[in-house]
């Protein structure tokens, strides 16, 4: 075949395994959460397991050391480095099956194997090879955001259904591999031999942080500024690939040459204060600016970051005896620092205080630390093995844009007009897992459709964070059933509260609620029905009973003298509490006051309590029902509601 001939396998094989890197580490932070989550907040797990799983989870991150401990011993990595490749890469395409299996337990245990063998790979692919450094991430980037794209923010290859297409992704990179490493089908330039160096692995953790993080999540940035996904996603894609593209196959272009030759004429004060003054007031005002300035400001700081990656190795004349896999377990050991920080940003009531609304400082910090190790050095013309702009790749890269282009369409809404009732109902989603921590999103996509309800209010929902897949829980869910998706940011704009409707939404609006605990949101969608406005409010209120009658006042304040509204959540507070007294004084009703155990909706499993509600004033209740499905750690409630005669 022809078209083959113009592909460059030996830069497909190692893009697939940081691909698979990318996927490992997605997939690993997320079973952790759920360890955690039951050692820590449930106490269904002995705090010696969880030990025993980080002590792995070390082993795995610091295995590259190994690579250099090995290198100058007969029969060790160096004495035949196509079998290192061949044998870890064949490993991670058999291991990374393990993941598109939704069992917690086997996706934890293959994801610390896959990240173990990966990152002998990838150590061994920057000592032996690192001309393909840059290139092979970026690529691994893309790759990622098209499966996400693909998936509505739901890489498909996580997805169980995808299961015989991951095995042949799997034996693909087995037979690329085979190919690659028998018929020595490339040989790096042994005139530029450079080498990841601590001060480069504390760079790439900050790298990778930066990336997994938000950076290279085309729903994470739409969340953060405000901007469409549809939009979004084409153009992170097209910022992502855009080093790749060269002039001639002899003249780079972004990624190593005309821009490092341009600086390199530049003092290094001057070079190191514009690159970290982009990086950094890039970051803060992708955070804080909303709409187009900040959607510029973060594509600009994407790239600049994958543009400039090549230049955290370490110069040829420096090669510090070779011992990149030291510097890749820095990288790792520090990377997994950086995440666990920006997961105390989101438990810090129930972790370290201190975190509360440190998400940007920790973004800030890590941005700092690659721009003084990238801005401080002087360029060289030559920092990596760009891709030739031959044929089959050009034709390849942009008929993939033109998908995510396309694909990345928000889609049409099925809208209805409301009837003589209307079908509301409250679902704790769990960010998308059930009680035992599998992940279920589709599962509870299923229960909201069994409900035919026309407005579902959400809590717990998740919009790109590690420990959820990187899904974004509304979008998703409003694709899947093609209702509108209003999402009310909580905590780091990642995790709050939402709504999906299939009724004509004339306004959309959320609000944060006096949070001393956990922060929390109101969000709110106002509809038209016949010649009145019903307005429909979605909340998660504190544990803490103080707290929470503090956020319904706030809640109350917001729907005002509305006479037309319903308020419905996870109010953590049961039918004899003050706060149930309250809403019933502020003119409330719903329809399970006398239900008993018929109304029951937490745990999912066996229920022994009823803390969701769905309250509506100026409403009829007519009837309701708890749903039976276990999809999430609460049952859905939903309340049929008419207007009175």
């Amino acid at each position: 075949m022809r078209w083959a001939r113009g592909i460059p396998w030996h830069l497909v094989e190692p893009a697939v395994v940081s691909l698979f890197w990318l996927q490992a580490m997605r997939v690993l932070f997320s079973a952790l959460f759920g360890i955690v989550y039951d050692a820590v907040f449930s106490a269904e797990l002995p705090m010696a397991v969880v030990g025993g799983v980080f002590v792995a989870l070390l082993a795995a991150l610091a295995a590259p050391a190994a690579l250099d401990l090995g290198r100058a011993k007969p029969g060790g990595p160096d004495a035949d480095p196509g079998r290192v490749f061949f044998v870890t890469a064949s490993l991670a395409g058999i291991v990374r099956v393990s993941l598109t299996v939704n069992d917690p337990q086997v996706r934890l245990a293959g994801s610390i194997l896959l990240v173990a063998v990966c990152n002998l790979y990838l150590a061994h692919q920057w000592r032996s090879r690192p001309g393909a450094f840059a290139t092979i991430w970026v690529l691994g980037l893309a790759a990622d955001q098209v499966w996400r794209v693909l998936g509505y923010t739901w890489d498909i290859t996580l997805q169980p259904r995808f299961l015989l297409f991951q095995i042949a992704i799997g034996l693909g990179l087995i037979a690329v591999a085979r190919r690659n490493h028998t018929e020595a089908a490339f040989e790096d330039d042994p005139g530029y031999m450079p080498a990841l160096s601590i001060g480069g692995g504390l760079a790439l953790a900050a790298w990778l942080f930066l990336q997994t993080s938000g950076l290279a999540q085309a729903n994470v940035i739409a969340r953060w500024t405000g901007a469409n996904y549809d939009l979004v996603a084409p153009l992170l894609f097209l910022v992502t690939i855009t080093p790749l593209f060269t002039v001639r196959s002899n003249d780079p272009g972004l990624l190593s040459g005309r821009l490092l030759a341009l600086v390199s004429s530049w003092g290094i004060l001057v070079r190191g204060a514009l690159l970290m003054g982009v990086i950094l007031l890039g970051l803060v005002a992708g955070r804080l600016v909303a709409g187009l300035v900040g959607l510029a400001a973060l594509l600009l700081v994407q790239l600049v970051l994958v543009g400039s990656l090549p230049l955290i190795l370490a110069p040829a004349a420096n090669r510090c005896n070779g011992r990149s896999g030291t510097g890749v377990a820095v990288a790792m050991l520090v990377f997994l620092m950086f995440q666990l920080a920006f997961a105390f940003a989101f438990t810090y009531p129930y972790t370290v205080p201190e975190f509360r609304n440190a998400g940007l400082p920790i973004f800030v910090v890590a941005g700092a630390i690659y721009g003084l190790r990238v801005g401080l050095r002087a360029p060289e013309r030559r920092r990596s093995q760009p891709i030739p702009a031959n044929n089959t790749l050009v034709v390849g890269l942009s008929v993939v844009f033109l998908l995510v282009l396309l694909w990345s369409d928000a889609g049409e809404v099925a809208l209805i007009e409301p009837g003589e009732t209307i079908h509301v109902a409250t679902y704790n989603i769990h960010y998308g897992y059930d009680s035992d921590w599998r992940h279920t999103l589709e599962q509870q996509a299923q229960t909201i459709q069994a409900g035919n309800v026309d407005i579902v209010l959400l809590q717990e929902v998740d919009a790109g964070r590690m420990t959820s897949y990187g899904v974004d829980n509304a979008y998703w869910l409003g694709r899947r059933l093609r209702m509108t998706a209003v999402f009310g940011p909580a905590i780091e704009g990642l995790s709050g509260v939402a709504i999906l409707t299939r009724l004509p939404v004339m306004e959309a609006a959320w609000a944060l609620l006096p949070s001393r605990l956990e922060q929390t949101a109101l969000v709110r969608v106002t509809i038209a029905w016949d010649e009145d406005h019903l307005e429909a409010h979605g909340v998660w209120l504190g544990l803490e009973e103080r707290e929470r009658l503090t956020q319904l006042e706030a809640a109350l304040a917001a729907i005002g003298d509305a006479e037309v509204a319903v308020l419905g959540g996870d109010l953590n507070s049961l039918p004899d509490s003050a706060l149930y007294e309250r809403m019933a004084s502020a003119g409330f009703v719903e329809p399970f006051v006398d239900s008993g155990r018929e109304g029951y909706t937490d745990p999912a499993v066996a229920p022994a309590k009823r803390i969701d509600y769905v309250w509506a004033r100026g409403l009829v209740p007519i009837d309701g029902w708890v749903s039976a499905s276990t999809a999430s750690d609460h049952r859905m409630v939903v309340v049929r509601l008419s207007k009175p005669d």
